[in-house]
């Protein structure tokens, strides 16, 4: 199977999936915004995952380092003493 029609079929699962998840909103007085819709369609891939990886780390690494960087100069000033 090629690529392409095996997009088209995933397509059509979705597509599916959207207008059955719909239909029975409704009839549950409960209708889904386009946006549900839209998040319906939404798929992660290997590489959404690698990214989000690389910011959590980043955002590790930086609340370490300020950690370490607040508790230096914390010891230095409470150490230290300045004539002013």
């Amino acid at each position: 199977m090629s690529s392409y029609n095996l997009a088209m079929r995933v397509l059509e699962a979705k597509d599916f999936l959207v207008e059955q998840t719909s239909e029975q909103a409704a009839i549950k007085n409960v209708p889904l915004s386009d946006l549900e819709k839209g998040m319906m369609y939404f798929t992660e891939t290997d590489e959404a995952y690698m990214m989000l990886a690389a910011c959590v780390a980043l955002i590790i690494v930086g609340l370490f380092f300020q950690r370490q960087v607040t508790s230096a100069s914390d010891w230095f000033f409470s150490n230290s003493s300045f004539p002013f």
